[in-house]
């Protein structure tokens, strides 16, 4: 059994309550024992009300569920940074607490309305509105239950964990924040209830470069989404037509996390996710936005080589390799 790490707990403590004065330091100044290296966070779990633990298992009996664990999303509910809350995706129902700014915090899963029973993975804060105010994507995985739970075995004859194909994925979920401390489901009317995952990591960024969040959701062996914001509450899936479904050989594959950032710093987003066959997939997708120019790829190599590309295809994979440019 592995604690909720009290680190995550110190820090939201001390973001969530960031009107209230810092305690005073100690006349004493560090002591010898903190000096020498001894623990800087006292697991406080328990006493403030995040007493939750994640049992993987490990029973034998090869369950699903095993072989991920749960994650986390915080954002701030009010817009005023006093009110700091996290949202729990989980194996079950998920779960949103929020701070108390005193040292504690309360589940309001169901008067927030985020209860979402399943099994989520990822969750990502977001405002797709542009109101002010975060609203909530979760990303949903297999349908399963311990009950109900598949049997399968490896090449050798001896039992083994299933793979996701095995099972019905679930459809992510779509919260809009009613700025009242509870949100509503919207999948349904922005378009996400439409197509299932099963989701494990979500990405969110201006990708098409017309001022309005968009969001990438990297799936397990199935077609990862890019859901471009249609700027009235709904969503579009772009993913195969801008080359971020499948890999260069039409395959899906088993995307994990998942991440954007500008890596060439010319304004636009590039996204990078994982999967079993590497730790960190070297594809990087680059939003052109509106722009209808072939673009030039400027790579420095680890070796300190840099070369360019000019007229680079758009809308395909270009595989680039030292030593090759013209």
């Amino acid at each position: 059994m592995v604690r909720y790490a009290a680190v995550l707990l110190s820090l939201l403590l001390l973001a969530g309550c960031g009107d209230r004065p810092a305690p005073p330091p100690s006349a004493e100044g560090p002591s010898s024992s903190s000096a020498a290296g001894s623990e800087w966070f006292t697991d406080r779990a328990k006493e403030s009300g995040l007493d939750f633990v994640h049992f993987n298992g490990m029973s034998g009996g090869f369950y699903m569920a095993e072989i991920l664990a749960p994650g986390v999303a915080v954002f701030d509910t009010t817009t005023t940074a006093i009110s700091m809350c996290f949202y729990l995706t989980k194996f079950g129902s998920a779960q949103m607490f929020r701070n108390n700014c005193d040292g504690t915090f309360t589940d309001v899963t169901k008067q927030s309305g985020t209860e979402n029973p399943g099994w989520s993975v990822s969750a990502a804060f977001v405002d797709f509105d542009r109101d002010g105010w975060l609203d909530l994507y979760v990303g949903n995985y297999l349908r399963s239950t311990l009950e109900g739970d598949s049997t399968c075995f490896a090449s050798s004859g001896a039992r083994d964990y299933c793979t996701p194909n095995r099972y019905e994925p679930l459809p992510d979920r779509l919260y809009r924040n009613q700025h009242d401390g509870t949100f509503a489901d919207v999948s349904a009317r922005a378009g996400i209830g439409r197509e299932f995952g099963p989701a494990l990591g979500i990405a969110t960024a201006d990708f098409n470069g017309d001022g309005w969040i968009d969001i990438y959701v990297a799936n397990d062996g199935k077609d990862n989404q890019l859901w471009i914001n249609r700027h009235d509450g709904s969503f579009t899936n772009t993913a195969l037509l801008s080359g971020a479904a499948l890999t260069a050989e039409g395959q899906a594959e088993a995307s994990m996390g998942v991440d954007a950032g500008d890596f060439d710093n010319d304004g636009s987003r590039a996204h990078a996710d994982g999967s079993y066959a590497s730790a960190n997939d070297p594809r990087l997708l680059a939003g052109l936005g509106d722009s209808t120019d072939r673009p030039t790829v400027r790579v420095r190599w680890p070796s300190g080589r840099v070369e360019e590309w000019t007229d680079v295809s758009v809308d395909r994979y270009t595989t680039l390799k030292e030593g090759t440019a013209k």
